[in-house]
């Protein structure tokens, strides 16, 4: 019976041939030298023997006498984020705390930033459970990509909603950076949208999902409250924002006359009203109102706060004139409301009549065409309206919306917010900058501040706090001494001295491109004619880069998908020292040798082109011709002789570099040391790929100084730290378990215990991870949610 069991989860191992290769043949010998029981010493015997099969085959020596050792342990040093730069910006993931930091989000990050101090912290971003997939009720930080944040009327307590099918939001305060609530919406969902919090305690939050109706959720911020308290469908059209703000409706002549004489027949009476009664009848006429803005219609929610389960909802009226597209919204502390169009329009909203027992039609009072493109941001503050909008304009309105400021910063605008002495906002490429303001009454939310424009002893601004890549994908990362140096699809080089956590300059990375930011015109006319010809979304420069640094010359390597490389000076990496067009394709990885006289380009067309660098010039040396498939990595042997690559048929191949040969007696190359770690497919990265996962899962991986252990970064957004020659834990690992399989009925391959440290605080795939010349830092580099995140080394 046992042996049968054996013999079942043999067979569950098959299916994916190559990936599972070894797993087969150790189960071969375990089954072949078992007999009735699995002993430790027979065990131990099947794995002598195995390793003497591997070692014919060309297996290098150092991971067999590893492997011997059955070592299960999972690496000495855990990480921890030290610092995160860039982010994708939007609309909706900036605001300010009420100690004047910045609060925004990365990737699955939420980010507190000093911008005098330049200090961060951080919200997420901790070790998990290798075998956990985050899904469970013990998350206790985000799992996808971050899209918005809002902050209670107190400026401490912030909720951030992710994207998903079953997003979830978390609350948390932002000055310990500690989970006070999470809250995760039912399937189909899609996203969070937009979130705010009622203006008056006890607080609430209101969320609005991307689901087909556009649902409206109402919670209490009391985490032992986990069932929402209101659930509302606002219609099929395409929302964008959600505002929460008060009304209290005044009473007409003939209800106050009544209410006159009610209160002399009560005092007469000797019936005086209690506290309770008239508490009670004062939030009667305070209407509790939400507006919902969208795709050609402002909804307002209005109720009471006793019948929040019971709102009522109405269309605002508008004429066939004012039908807008409405991207964003705002409620001052009157209940009047304000509305942004995508046509750069600005429109008041108020209840024209009512009373205790009105619910509220909310009617378009005033209109002004205040900007010439989309309005991203409306702020009431006080008696004023804040805007900003893609024109690149920051405009202050008063409560008529007659034009009081007007701050041109020359970029397209997303998120803004005004607290204290600070006007902080984000543009769409990837920057955060403010205005320093001349605040006297640091009590009170001074606006007069902003219209006065005082500057003050501090540098009046903007002062940038943040510059991140803004299209498509970041591709290239290279670290030396203390700088680092990120490439992406946007054409530009962001150079980072990361031990001041300072972002010292953005350069192009191509001579003949200009950084293409998106476009500002001055009317909707001239704003469709050029983006008819050079568009908004740059797709025709999808530029995959990466990098290479030479300390002896002082150059800067950057490859393009065209084939081009572009060698710049470190001096000066706005110049361009040589160009090379010998490549026919794209490429995607390029190496100095060890001794910095030979630079190795990795090109899709199967070919490796060895450049021998010089002063004056990059002289072509050797071409490393008919590769089995287009080449994505390379690593240098420590002498300089000898070259290996990864090709995308998944195949590993070695090349002599004098001879321009490729070698097949793999006994010659067993014992070499190598520089460097670019190949994701060797005998030490094997057991890196998790269970049921192919080869194109793992994007990179690099190892320390040390040669102690491996960082990968996948498809999943996770990093996960190995100790080198990691394939022993798992042989290890599979060995015991088939002797533990007569008391489990679970396949030993299927337990997919993993000695390892697994971290997310990504979102989407990982493109690159490189660690520090002493192993302090690791760094990961994310595709598609433009951040650079800076580890720690912190011991376990």
């Amino acid at each position: 019976m046992r042996l049968r069991r054996l013999k079942k989860a043999f067979r569950s191992c098959r299916g994916d041939c190559r990936k599972r290769r070894e797993e087969r043949l150790r189960m071969k010998i375990i089954l072949r030298y078992r007999g009735s029981s699995i002993s430790c010493l027979k065990v131990w015997i099947c794995m002598m023997v195995m390793s003497l099969l591997l070692f014919l085959c060309g297996i290098p020596s150092e991971y067999l006498l590893r492997s011997a050792c059955l070592n299960k342990h999972t690496p000495a040093n855990m990480y921890e984020i030290d610092y995160v730069y860039g982010g994708k910006m939007n609309d909706k993931n900036m605001e300010i705390n009420y100690k004047g930091n910045i609060v925004y989000t990365a990737g699955c990050l939420g980010i507190v930033l000093n911008p005098e101090k330049n200090k961060q912290k951080i919200f997420g971003g901790e070790m998990i459970d290798p075998s956990h997939a985050m899904i469970g009720k013990d998350v206790s930080c985000h799992t996808d990509e971050i899209h918005c944040v809002t902050l209670c009327p107190q400026r401490r307590l912030a909720a951030t909603g992710q994207f998903g099918l079953k997003p979830w939001v978390m609350m948390w305060d932002t000055v310990k950076c500690k989970l006070l609530k999470k809250i995760r919406l039912k399937q189909g969902c899609k996203g969070i949208v937009s979130m705010c919090f009622s203006p008056s305690k006890p607080y609430k939050l209101a969320i609005l999902d991307g689901s087909s109706q556009y649902t409206v959720w109402i919670y209490d911020i009391d985490p032992k409250h986990e069932e929402p308290i209101s659930q509302i469908d606002t219609g099929s059209k395409e929302k964008y924002d959600i505002e929460w703000g008060l009304k209290e409706f005044e009473l007409d002549e003939d209800q106050k006359l009544a209410e006159t004489s009610l209160k002399c027949w009560r005092r007469n009476a000797g019936k005086e009203k209690t506290v309770e009664e008239e508490e009670k009848e004062q939030k009667d006429r305070i209407m509790n109102v939400i507006a919902v803005t969208g795709n050609d219609s402002a909804k307002f929610i209005t109720f009471r706060i006793t019948d929040i389960d019971d709102p009522e909802i109405n269309y605002g009226v508008t004429l066939r004139k004012h039908i807008y597209d409405y991207t964003c919204c705002g409620i001052n502390e009157l209940g009047v409301a304000y509305t942004g169009t995508i046509d750069g329009v600005v429109l008041k909203w108020d209840v024209r009549t009512g009373g205790p027992n009105y619910s509220g039609l909310y009617e378009i009072m005033i209109e002004s065409r205040t900007h010439t493109r989309e309005i991203t941001t409306l702020k009431c503050v006080e008696e004023y309206i804040i805007t900003a909008s893609l024109d690149g304009r920051i405009i202050i309105l008063d409560s008529d919306l007659s034009k009081k400021k007007e701050i041109k910063t020359s970029r397209v605008l997303m998120a803004l917010d005004y607290h204290f002495d600070k006007l902080v906002y984000t543009t769409k490429d990837g920057e955060i900058a403010y205005y320093n303001l001349a605040v006297k009454d640091f009590e009170k939310n001074d606006i007069k501040a902003v219209l006065g424009m005082v500057p003050k002893k501090k540098p009046f601004g903007p002062i940038t706090v943040m510059n991140s890549h803004f299209s498509n994908e970041e591709c290239g990362l290279v670290l030396n001494n203390n700088l680092a140096y990120t490439s992406g699809d946007d054409n530009l080089l962001i150079e980072i001295d990361y031990i001041e956590h300072q972002i010292l300059g953005v350069y192009q990375t191509r001579p003949d491109k200009k950084r293409r930011r998106p476009i500002v015109a001055k009317n909707a006319l001239l704003n469709a004619a050029l983006n008819s010809i050079i568009p908004e979304k740059v797709e025709a420069d999808h530029f995959e880069c990466d990098l290479a640094f030479n300390d002896a010359l002082g150059h800067l390597a950057v490859t393009h998908k065209g084939g081009k490389i572009v060698v710049k000076p470190v001096e000066d990496l706005n110049e361009v020292a040589f160009i090379k067009d010998d490549p026919k394709d794209s490429c995607e990885c390029l190496e100095y040798s060890p001794d910095l006289k030979y630079l190795a380009v990795a090109c899709y067309d199967c070919n490796i082109y060895i450049y021998k660098c010089e002063d004056k010039e990059y002289k072509l040396h050797k071409t490393l011709e008919k590769n089995p498939g287009g080449v994505f990595a390379l690593d240098w042997e420590l002498g300089g002789d000898y070259i290996r690559a990864n090709c995308t048929n998944d195949e590993i191949v070695y090349w002599l570099v004098d001879s321009a040969k490729q070698i097949y007696d793999y006994k010659k190359i067993r014992d070499l040391n190598w520089d460097s770690h670019n190949c994701k497919l060797t005998w030490e990265t094997k057991a890196v790929f998790p269970y049921g996962h192919k080869e194109d899962y793992i994007n990179c991986c690099c190892t320390d100084r040390d040669k102690e252990v491996i960082a990968t970064g996948d498809d999943d957004a996770f990093i996960r730290i190995h100790s080198m020659c990691c394939l022993k834990a798992h042989a290890a690992e599979m060995s015991v378990e088939c002797s533990k399989y007569i008391e489990s009925q679970d396949p030993p391959c299927r337990k997919n215990k993993e000695f390892i440290h697994k971290y997310r605080a990504h979102a989407g795939y990982i493109g690159r991870v490189c660690f520090d010349h002493d192993g302090t830092y690791l760094f990961s580099l994310g595709g598609n949610d433009k951040t650079l995140i800076q580890w720690k080394s912190v011991r376990s």
